[in-house]
Parts: structure tokens; sequence; C-alpha cells
């Protein structure tokens, strides 16, 4: 019989055999960091986020060693964020727009701004990775188009960097000009992320930080999937804009969550709404692109009277009198929609930004997304041909159990009516009794 000391020795001993076992299988931190060819819109960067946020959660879940946490680019300076008066939009935080709390609990990530403060020694980025074609482009006759990433010779130079003392490359990695990296590769890519995610596990006992420049490059691994729902589920808006936007909607449009059968789980990951319970605000909202569209798409979209006169027929068809417009036209051409469809005893409004000082609160970037919140919670809404502003407002009504018939419809071009409306990306949910996955 073993003395009552020789126990606790061996309990002891036990005890600690389990801890230094824990520690040891401890994984290892890394950082993804990434960034997205300077030309691209706010709602196309979004989707790139999709792309990213599912890899690095797949890496979680494949790696034994490594902890991959990711790293949200700032936004900013974009293309459609003009407005002179608020000078130069860039640096901003992702927790200006996003609630990143609610992204966090799909994938591990923080801001760049964060990462700088609280995890990064002396703002250096061990490797940065230029993604870029194969030389020769795709290669779809071999059968073998989904290609290994590959380090190769760089076939446009990132002009972005320069090579000041030390050894350091120095560059505007997502416009924060202190940002160095210790080494840049061009590194060619020709598949989904998966790939991706295989050739940095590859290579994660060498960095542990890594920078994906034109992250664009890369393809959905899951796209329209469950996995790929799931990313997008959590990307909700941050609080302090649902709350202008609410406001908005109350007061102005008669609507507000109860009413409307939008009320959202404070958990994405709970709320799974029957599809067609949302009714919406009694108003039609319309995504009215114009600017860029008037000269790339001229062909495609209807003239004002047109789009007015397509308004005006939904409002019947939907009995209501209130048409909500999200548009980057000038205020002459919104005047002219409102003119035409005054004749109709309808009435139009849009956001005012200018009120309550909300433009210089929460720049282009939360304007847009106010536009977006409001028209997703619209009875109706019509989009614009192809424009990703439309397929992220069309994705938020599939989120929150809108008809297909009352999201998916589009403004057809000038003289048309019923026109071909572009593919209905439905919402895939897990289902709770088995792995596999439901389509709503």
């Amino acid at each position: 019989m073993l003395h009552l000391s020789t126990c606790i020795k061996i309990l002891f001993l036990a005890l600690w055999t389990v801890t230094l076992a824990n520690t040891s299988t401890e994984k290892e931190k890394r950082f993804i960091l990434y960034d997205i060819n300077p030309g691209e819109g706010f709602n196309l960067r979004r989707d790139v986020f999709v792309r990213i946020a599912v890899m690095v959660k797949k890496m979680n879940e494949n790696s034994s060693k490594f902890s991959y946490t990711l790293v949200l680019p700032p936004w900013g300076p974009l293309y459609h964020w003009q407005t002179k008066s608020l000078g130069d939009q860039t640096k901003i935080p992702w927790k200006n727009f996003f609630d990143v709390e609610s992204i966090s609990r799909y994938v591990p990530c923080l801001d760049l701004e964060d990462y700088l403060k609280t995890e990064n020694n002396g703002h250096v980025i061990d490797i940065v990775y230029y993604l870029q074609n194969f030389p020769g482009g795709w290669d779809h006759g071999s059968g073998d188009w989904e290609k290994a990433p590959k380090l190769q010779e760089c076939t446009s130079p990132p002009q972005i960097l320069t090579h000041p003392p030390k050894g350091l490359l120095k560059g505007q990695f997502g416009v924060f000009g202190n940002v160095r990296s210790k080494d840049v590769k061009c590194l060619s890519v020709q598949s989904t992320t998966k790939k991706m995610a295989d050739y940095l596990e590859s290579v994660a006992d060498k960095y542990k930080s890594f920078m994906l420049d034109r992250a664009e490059n890369l393809l959905h691994e899951y796209f329209g999937e469950e996995e790929y729902w799931a990313a997008r589920r959590s990307m909700r808006f941050a609080g302090h804009l649902v709350n202008v936007a609410n406001k908005f909607r109350e007061t102005t449009l008669n609507s507000n969550d109860v009413k409307d059968v939008t009320v959202k789980h404070n958990k994405w990951e709970i709320q799974q709404p029957i599809r067609g319970t949302a009714k919406g605000g009694p108003y039609i909202c319309a995504h009215v692109r114009r600017k860029d569209y008037t000269f790339s798409r001229k062909d495609s979209i209807p003239d004002l009277e047109s789009a007015a006169e397509q308004l005006a027929k939904k409002c019947k068809e939907h009995k209501v009198d209130t048409v909500f417009i999200a548009t980057d036209a000038p205020m002459s051409e919104y005047v002219d929609i409102k003119e035409f469809l005054k004749k109709e005893d309808i009435k139009v409004t849009k956001f005012n930004p200018h009120k309550d000082k909300v433009l210089q609160m929460y720049k282009d970037g939360g304007v847009a997304i106010l536009d977006q919140i409001i028209c997703s919670h619209a009875k109706y809404f019509m989009g614009s041909y192809e424009s990703t502003f439309s397929f992220r407002i069309q994705e938020e009504r599939e989120i929150m159990g809108f008809p297909i018939e009352t999201t998916f419809d589009m403004l057809c071009k000038t003289g048309e009516f019923n026109c071909e409306k572009g593919s209905k990306w439905k919402i895939v949910y897990p289902r709770k009794d088995t792995e596999e996955h439901t389509e709503l």
C-alpha cells in the first residue's frame, strides 16, 4: 500500500505532466494582413473580406500548430468618396463601419491600428506577398487551372515599394506610411483561397506576420455556400450607424423593426428567420446608380424618366406611396426623379447626411451604409445592374428573411419594364440537427 506522501507526489507529477503537455501544444500566434487594388470600391472590398475571413477561419480549424488572426485593412481613400469638404478620407478603421466584435465570433480579427498598437514590434511585417497572375494567364486547356501559389519574378513590380536603409522595405501598406516589411516576394496565384491557406501554413514556421497584397486575385472557396453566408452574416454594421438609420426610418418612413418584422437576434449565429416573415416598411427603395454608369453601363440602365415610370408601377403594385432613393446622382437628377414621381402622387425622399453633422462624423462610407440599411428594410427593393452596392443590400434582405420576389428586382434599361433580373443568391444556413446545410 502506497504511503500518503507518495500518492501526493504521484498526483503532483501527473498534474505537472498535463500542464506541460497543454503548454507544449499551445498554438503559436500568426497574423495575416491583406490589402486590395486601390481602385476597387467599398462593396467589392467587402466581398474580398469574406474570401479572406473564410480562409483564415479554415486555417485555424486545420492547423495543429498555429493560431491565425486576421488584421483588417483600414478604409480609404476610395473613388466614390468624393466629398471634398471631408478632406483625405483615409486610415478609417473597421470599427467605424462594422461591428468588429461580431466578426470576431466568426474569425479572430482586429483593426490594423489596434494590431500596430498591441501586437506588432516596430511596425514591421515579416513578409509581403504581392499576388499576381501566372505569366501567360489562365490555362483552361490543361485541366489544371487551379494551380498552387508559386514564387516567381514580378511580372509588374509593386510600385509602392522603396528601399530605405537597414534592409527594410517601406511602403504604403494600408496607407500607414510607417509600416515596413523585412521582405517582399511576388507570388503567382490562380486558385481559390484554400491553395493560399495551404501555402501560408507551409511557411508559417519562418514568419509570424504575412501580408497579402492584391488579395482580390484570390477566388472564393465556398461562394454561395454555408461558410460564405456565415462570414457574411457576421459582418454586421456598427451600432452607431444602425441607430442613425433606425431614427430616420421611424421619423421619415413610419418604419421600425417591430412593425416591419425585421427584429434581429443579438447574435448573428442564432438568427435564422423563416423566409417571407420579414415585411419591411411602407416604402419602396431604389438604388439608382449614375455617375460612372452613365458611360460604362449606358445601354443597361434607365434614363431618369424611365426609372421614375418603373418605380411608379411598382408603387401601385405594392400599394405604397413613398420611394426612398439611394443614389450617387447629383442633386439636380434626384430633383428630376422627384418631379416625375410627384405627378403620380408619390413622395420621394433620400437621406440627408448634412443633418445633425452625420457626414462629418461618419464620412462618405458611413453614409453609404446608412443608405444600405434603409434600403434593406423596404417593403420592396429595386437595384442597379451588376452593382455591388445593390448586391450587398440583397444580401442584407436575405439575412432578414425577405421574400425573394421583393429582393432581387432590378431597374431595367430605358423603355423596358420586364428585363432579366440577374442571379438570385439565396442564403444558406447549417441545419441544426445534422452537419448538412439548408437553403431557404
